[in-house]
């Protein structure tokens, strides 16, 4: 089918429906399972929308008596579409049920399922990042099952969901895909620790909504709570921790009166070099000192400012977000170009920031837009973010002849990515037994280079997606879903001939004219077009007895990124010569979801099995060689594409006793390979997880005090390992956690007291930065967050 076929096909599609207007006044209450108030829950009638105040209290005018359906939405709570019998004088009592949560520390035990989505999802809300957090909000996640963490020191961090990360895994805030140079493994999700109110996790293959790049699946941040109305409120946090004297708070301020309301924080964080239990490590076969067991010139800071003014009535509601993250950290000099023990020399100075450093500002203004029409909810959301990424190194030059620049001579590279989004989408949610949602996703972006080295091309790249979903209720147990996607993707990159390394290759002994203008043609002119399309079909299933079952089917792909198409020169970062080619296909797969929970009474089970087959997988494949022409290159490092696996089994299970004893356990198994000819090689997979579990036991010592042990343990990663990686011996740590409630002068503080890797112990993170560097994790940290609401 062309796909202007398809286009017309999915507009058809679309359904219109009227219906009358509505004309009475209704109030109520909705509470949460244990009859406490939801201030600023959404309750939808026909066109009308409310909130409910303070009390959960909620008020509709001009309603006919009589059969009429009530739809209540609130973050972190399923939403329940009911008919209610309207009878004058009544005061409604709605009760809402809390979204499959996995909270460890705190975990949340309720009898009824979340049908909504085929895929299995987590909610986590502020409360669990704050006794989860360690510096970065996407570290605080790695306790979940299926969730794992690349860290890049002790202050950045980021996602890989089953396996998949980078540009596999959609980090969006507020409905907004984070764009900041996701292809690097030195390179953080920018979001600031303390502003995340909620964030949904959604673990699987999720094109359908958002996008080819949510292969492994989706974080979705939320910091848009709608503030009661009254006078100024708000909260301040502090954290403390001591594997790095790091010293951070935050304050928020925030208000609403009736219709408009504004939010503002502003976020600082400053730490300094962090400890590793160890005194020396290998970097390219030369041992490095580690001196008073500090990672020198990993220190820096971060200052974080955002704000937010809204506007709410019955029909529409509108939020403008403007917000700054702005990250400075060194990068550890032993490991950064030749190995030299003279760098990593101790200066007396733990908390200053030498060459080679990054430097990270990320700004990002959004229009969030929402509607509530006759039978249906319309969504705009507009954007545009800009991330701009430097790294600074003391100028050095491989080649003869080249001369610093006039300004920012030791400015190494310089990103700067440009990106405009437009997403809108239409839910239609009065059609018998239907729910359907169209929706239209366009992005921009052009990103600009500089710098005295040379790694990436400038590029410009466009995306457009159209997809239709739709939800079925069979019956009151079973639910089907739906979805079709059509995505257009246009990547342009810029020619760039290095002079410089002609000259060098030239003047090489038995190197001809063609070989040098080869090394020195650093990227070619090239446009490349990338259609593609993602189906999926799922379904719940709640028939048997405090069981729900979930299965799921599709296909999916992913755009390549601009790195993969582009990338020709040395990246001290991940400490190889990548090379780039603009040759690639669409990274197209299939994958089979399913997952089976299980509650009774205490008792919760969860066990998931998925499988994905991708027919071009793209991976980064070393060649072994070290013949390049160009000087110190090190190894060379092809992008390749490959039949691919990628499969695994979860297990998530949480039994309470006594209503005070609460014990959790998580387990993930992944098989991850790469196929040649349907033969498994000898390869896994770079950059996926060993099997790895968590365990937890946490006392309930009174209404406002507990207290926590865990452990986070992994087998050895060697047999499955990707090529060119270490192998990584197995592990277990252990932590302690205490948590409190408090009042002090009537305003509610919270404490949480951690002591993570309480004994020390040296392991290494197999998907860790500094891995390759024998760098082991963090030692011992004992960390203190407090928050006061006002």
């Amino acid at each position: 089918m062309k796909y202007s076929q398809l286009l017309l096909l999915l507009f058809l599609l679309i359904p219109v429906g009227v219906k009358s207007q509505n004309v009475i006044t209704v109030k109520g209450v909705v509470n949460d399972v244990q009859q406490l108030p939801l201030p600023g829950c959404h309750v939808h009638f026909g066109e009308v929308c409310v909130i409910t105040n303070t009390q959960g209290q909620f008020f509709i005018d001009k309603v006919h008596p009589g059969k009429q359906k009530l739809t209540f939405s609130y973050m972190g709570y399923q939403p329940l579409d009911t008919l209610v019998e309207i009878i004058a004088g009544q005061n409604l009592q709605i009760s809402l049920h809390p979204e499959v949560h996995h909270l460890n520390e705190i975990s949340i035990q309720v009898q009824r399922f979340d049908t909504v989505r085929s895929i299995k999802n987590e909610i986590v809300d502020s409360r669990f990042v704050a006794e989860n957090l360690s510096g970065t909000f996407i570290k605080s996640l790695e306790k979940i099952s299926g969730i794992n963490v690349i860290n890049i020191g002790a202050n950045a961090s980021k996602p890989f969901i089953r396996g998949m990360g980078f540009n596999r895994v959609v980090v969006s805030e507020n409905g907004i895909k984070q764009e900041n140079q996701q292809w690097g493994a030195d390179h953080g999700v920018e979001v600031d620790p303390f502003a995340v109110e909620t964030a949904e996790l959604i673990k699987g293959a999720s094109p359908i909504e958002y996008g080819s790049d949510a292969l492994g699946g989706v974080i979705n941040m939320d910091n848009q709570s709608l503030p009661f109305n009254g006078p100024v409120a708000g909260e301040a946090s502090m954290l403390v921790k001591s594997i790095n004297n790091t010293i951070g708070g935050s304050v928020q301020l925030q208000q609403r009166k009736n219709k408009i309301y504004y939010k503002a924080r502003v976020s600082y964080l400053n730490f300094g070099d962090y400890a590793i239990p160890a005194d020396t490590i290998v970097y390219l076969t030369r041992k490095i000192p580690i001196h008073n067991r500090n990672l020198k010139n990993t220190a820096g800071n971060e200052f974080d400012w955002s704000g937010q003014l809204g506007y709410i009535s019955t029909h529409f509601k509108s939020v403008l977000s403007i917000s700054n993250v702005s990250q400075k950290s060194g990068f550890f000099p032993g490991a950064h170009g030749i190995p030299d023990e003279t760098k990593v020399a101790d200066d007396g100075n733990s908390h200053n920031v030498e060459f080679p450093f990054q430097q990270v500002r990320h700004t990002k203004i959004s229009s969030n837009n929402k509607w509530f029409l006759h039978d249906l909810t319309f969504f705009a959301d507009l954007a545009f973010q800009q991330n701009h990424r430097q790294e600074w190194s003391l100028f050095h030059s491989h080649f003869p002849g080249q001369n610093p620049l006039a300004d920012n001579p030791d400015l190494e590279l310089d990103f700067r990515l440009n990106t405009i989004s437009g997403n809108f989408k239409v839910v239609f949610n009065d059609l018998d037994r239907n729910k359907i949602t169209v929706g239209l996703q366009n992005q921009y972006s052009d990103n600009r280079v500089d710098g005295y080295s040379y790694f990436l091309p400038a590029y410009r790249r466009f995306i457009s997606g159209l997809f239709i979903k739709d939800e079925l209720s069979l019956n009151a147990d079973w639910k089907l879903f739906g979805g079709l996607r059509f995505d257009y993707g246009t990547y342009h990159g810029t020619a760039y001939f290095d002079s410089l390394v002609y000259q060098y290759v030239k003047n090489l002994p038995d190197r001809s004219d063609e070989e040098a203008a080869y090394y020195a043609q650093r990227s070619q002119s090239v446009t490349v077009n990338y259609p593609g399309i993602s189906w999926h079909v799922g379904s719940t299933f709640q028939g048997f007895s405090n069981t729900l079952l979930r299965v799921n089917l599709g296909k999916a792909f992913r755009v390549p990124t601009a790195v993969e198409l582009g990338a020709n020169g040395v990246h001290h970062g991940s400490y190889r010569f990548e090379v780039g080619n603009p040759g690639l296909n669409n990274e197209a797969g299939y994958y089979f979801d399913f997952h089976g929970e299980y509650k009774k009474a205490s008792w919760n089970l969860g066990i998931g099995a998925y499988a994905y087959y991708f027919k071009n997988f793209i991976y980064l494949q070393p060649t072994g060689t070290l013949d390049h022409p160009l000087p110190d290159a090190g190894g060379i490092y092809y992008y390749r594409q490959s039949q691919a696996l990628i499969s695994g089994l979860e297990l998530v299970t949480s039994k309470t006793f006594y209503e005070k004893v609460i014990f959790d356990v998580n387990l993930e198994l992944p098989y991850n390979y790469l196929i040649n000819e349907q033969v498994l090689l000898s390869y896994g997979i770079p950059f996926t997880p060993p099997v790895n579990g968590y365990l937890a036991l946490k006392i309930i010592l009174g209404d406002k005090v507990s207290v926590a042990a865990n452990s986070k343990w992994a087998l050895e990663k060697d047999q499955t390992r990707g090529q060119g990686e270490l192998a990584t011996p197995g592990y277990m740590y252990f932590g302690l956690v205490l948590m409190s409630d408090l009042n002090l002068k009537q305003l509610p503080l919270s404490l949480v007291f951690q002591v993570q890797n309480l004994f020390d112990k040296k392991y290494y993170n197999h998907m860790s930065f500094y891995r390759k560097l024998d760098i082991p994790e963090p030692g011992r940290n004992i960390q203190l967050v407090a928050k006061l609401k006002f």
